[in-house]
């Protein structure tokens, strides 16, 4: 079976994958969405599915907690997904609330929010609260 666009004798014999980390934190119980900082090289923001708390968690790139911020004015209803990106040249991040297991809800909310800058302090990691 040929992946759409590529013939069978263009495809790769294998893929090949390489764990880089693993996310321990007991706070992120159900990772549903990752994304990149457009701010610090290495940073990756995460956040939790719907029953957890509104917090977007910081990592590195190993799966090492870095910190997190309060998403204040969201709610987790059920957050599925996350992105990163720039406009006017500033980092945004926005948090896609479209989940709707079993048909209950009738509409979905995306937050839109300034990126944090990351503050080093003395237990490593912190970000301003949202």
């Amino acid at each position: 079976m040929a992946t759409a666009g590529c013939s069978q004798a263009e495809q790769p014999a294998a893929f090949l994958f390489e764990v880089s980390g693993k996310i321990e934190d007991k706070r992120i119980r159900e990772a549903s969405g990752l994304a990149r900082s457009q701010r610090q090289p290495g940073l990756l923001w995460v956040i939790n599915d719907n029953g957890n708390k509104d917090h977007v968690h910081a990592l590195d790139a190993s799966g090492t907690r870095l910190g997190e911020f309060e998403l204040k004015k969201g709610k987790n209803r059920d957050w599925e997904d996350l992105a990163s990106f720039r406009y006017d040249d500033k980092p945004y991040l926005m948090i896609a609330d479209i989940g709707n297991n079993e048909s209950q809800h009738d509409h979905g909310t995306l937050y839109f929010v300034a990126e944090p800058a990351p503050q080093k302090n003395s237990e490593g990691f912190a970000v301003a609260a949202r």
